[in-house]
């Protein structure tokens, strides 16, 4: 008996749980007065082939299986750089172990593909006349290109789109990368064909890892090189092992004596190695410099082509065409695009953890893009604390606490759209849930432009609660910040490779310390 129960319930469950995702999806279909198509950019997860078939980006082999594949040279060139006190040597092997892998992935000095590299062409958008959903036409874009000039293959799709269904116009998502070739159309044609844009997630003010980066903010003191260890690295048994050396040496204080070693060397590549490394592996793709912000794109150029201008000269007047048309005038072009009738609503992440060895690790965000840039604009908490109460008292007196979440980590009224920008907490840049999905279906199925008071399901602060797969309401502080960090897409590649280097330095220094 107890056996036929629990069947029963299990059954109903099944029915509960089936009739309440029918419901909400009818809902969603039923509901909403607009029904358009949507073209979805994705991140930066395409794939890249050569001419004979064969995947060249992202790179299919790890970041360290490279390493341990040169090793032997690597550790040669460590030495010798060791014993001249010249660490170019050294960072000279490393850029050359790079390059044998990424070479044909890379982009040449014009930013353009060598060796006729390409993504695989995709058929006609397919005939649909209603009901459309969000993955029904996804544009498959070069993540190695200039967003600039890829807008133009965009506008081609949205034609076809638009033949396709019948329709006049369609509706845009930008997701990370994505985010910045849908701002690059807008900007270059204009928003007569578009109806609704969702940045999700975006990169289109710039990504605060590929900032720091190309810009070489890394800071490697003893605090973060044990926060590094304990929670960034890999559970195979070395890393454990370098973890455990790590942070035993932390605790009896020595270790500010090999991170100010590792401090000089960094110190020294960065003259020209790290560029170098830069120009071998990320920054000859436009893509990439379009995420990088403008508080570190002058500085980025100077550290990455600094005394080669004119060798990368096309490449530098293609970054800055895109900088200069799309990045800098975005905000005022999207509040003038409003006003003429595009609907745009921000979905933004938040309570996620950098990377310790940046230098803005503290920074509120979602592991990838600070909370300002994600939200355009943005007012957020350190990670790990909140907005203070002197803070607090001052919105009060604006009258806008009701744009600061419950939590406290973040104010909302300083958003460039402050009512059409939702947040969500704890879930990592690249990571989408389904009900991400219905909140996106929700927004672009309405008929005038939504607001975070349109949708009682989801209010402007929410947190997605992973035992019920849902978005739940932020209704109170949270007692500490805590969230762990993956990498996805275009960028783990990017973050694993100088990951994958720190690794190297901590070795030496465990070596030198013993």
């Amino acid at each position: 008996m107890k056996t036929m129960a629990k069947r029963i319930v299990a059954l109903c469950m099944v029915f509960v749980t089936l009739f309440g995702t029918v419901a909400l999806t009818a809902s969603a279909a039923t509901t909403y007065a607009n029904d358009l198509p949507t073209v979805y950019l994705v991140g930066a997860i395409e794939r890249v082939y050569n001419q004979d078939g064969k995947q060249v980006w992202p790179v299919t082999k790890s970041i360290t299986n490279i390493l341990l594949d040169n090793s032997s040279e690597l550790l040669s060139a460590f030495g010798s750089g060791l014993m001249a006190s010249d660490w170019s040597i050294y960072g000279d092997a490393l850029v050359k172990a790079m390059t044998k892998y990424y070479d044909e992935g890379t982009l040449d000095n014009s930013g353009n593909p060598k060796y006729g590299t390409s993504i695989k062409k995709y058929g006609a958008p397919q005939v649909k006349k209603s009901d459309y959903g969000l993955n029904d036409y996804i544009f498959h874009y070069d993540p190695r290109l200039d967003p600039w000039e890829t807008s133009y293959d965009l506008a081609l799709y949205i034609n076809s789109v638009l033949k396709a269904t019948g329709k006049t116009k369609v509706n845009l998502i930008g997701r990370c990368m994505g985010a910045c070739f849908v701002s690059a159309y807008l900007c270059r044609y204009g928003v007569s064909k578009v109806d609704s844009v969702i940045y999700l997630a975006s990169a289109a003010m710039g990504s605060t890892v590929c900032g720091e980066l190309f810009s070489g903010k890394l800071e490697f003191d003893s605090e973060s090189i044990k926060s590094y260890a304990s929670e960034y690295m890999g559970d195979d048994e070395i890393s454990e092992l370098l973890s455990g050396i790590v942070n035993v040496t932390y605790s009896l204080n020595m270790l500010g004596m090999g991170t100010k070693f590792t401090s000089d060397i960094f110190e020294e590549l960065s003259v020209k190695s790290f560029p170098e490394l830069l120009l071998s592996t990320y920054a000859t793709l436009p893509s990439y410099w379009a995420m990088v912000g403008t508080e570190h794109y002058e500085e980025a150029k100077k550290f990455v082509f600094g005394g080669r201008e004119k060798e990368y000269a096309e490449l530098i007047k293609k970054i800055d065409n895109y900088h200069n048309k799309v990045k800098v005038p975005l905000e005022s072009k999207l509040k003038q695009m409003k006003d003429a009738g595009l609907k745009i609503s921000v979905i933004a992440k938040y309570n996620v953890p950098f990377i310790p060895l940046l230098e803005s690790r503290s920074v509120q965000g979602d592991g990838k893009i600070n909370l300002s840039d994600i939200s355009f604009g943005a007012t957020g908490a350190e990670f790990g604390k909140t907005l203070s109460i002197q803070y607090l008292n001052a919105a009060k007196k604006k009258g806008t606490t009701d744009y600061i979440s419950k939590d406290y980590i973040v104010d909302a009224s300083t958003c460039l759209f402050p009512d059409s920008t939702w947040f969500i907490r704890d879930i990592e840049h690249g990571e989408v849930p389904k009900m991400l999905n219905y909140l996106m279906l929700h927004i672009l199925r309405s008929a005038k432009q939504p607001t975070v008071k349109s949708f009682k399901l989801y209010p402007q602060f929410t947190y997605y609660d992973r035992e019920q797969l849902k978005l739940v309401p932020v209704t109170e502080p949270i007692p500490e910040t805590s969230a762990d960090s993956t990498q996805e897409g275009g960028l783990e590649g990017f973050v694993n490779l100088f990951a994958a280097i720190i690794k190297i330095f901590k070795n030496i220094i465990s070596i030198l310390s013993k």
